[in-house]
């Protein structure tokens, strides 16, 4: 199903990572740890709306699935689907926000 899509389907697997095709091998961008998992009411939803986002502010597939698994990773972190999304300050404060380019 991928490789019928190529970066036009994303395939999150929840607490394992989510992959695409991206015209020549799947990518497989995985899933944050996080300490607590409080409720995982609108964490798809969350994903979806940050991979928006990213897309949207002209950041690469790659970098824009990294940016809304940190978005779906830390809206799992509070309770309910609204107030679960985290906001862009949060996820600019976050340890992982640096390294949504793959950097060290």
């Amino acid at each position: 199903m991928l490789k019928q899509y190529p970066t036009k389907l994303i395939i999150t697997l929840g607490s394992q990572s989510a992959v695409f095709w991206n015209g020549e091998e799947i990518q497989e961008v995985p899933a944050m740890e996080v300490a607590e998992i409080i409720d995982t009411t609108g964490a798809g939803d969350t994903f979806n709306g940050a991979l928006a986002f990213s897309l949207a502010s002209e950041k690469t597939l790659i970098e824009s699935v990294r940016f809304a698994n940190l978005a779906g990773s830390l809206s799992i972190t509070k309770r309910g689907a609204q107030s679960g999304m985290p906001t862009l300050a949060e996820k600019e404060s976050h340890k992982a926000f640096k390294n949504l380019r793959g950097e060290e």
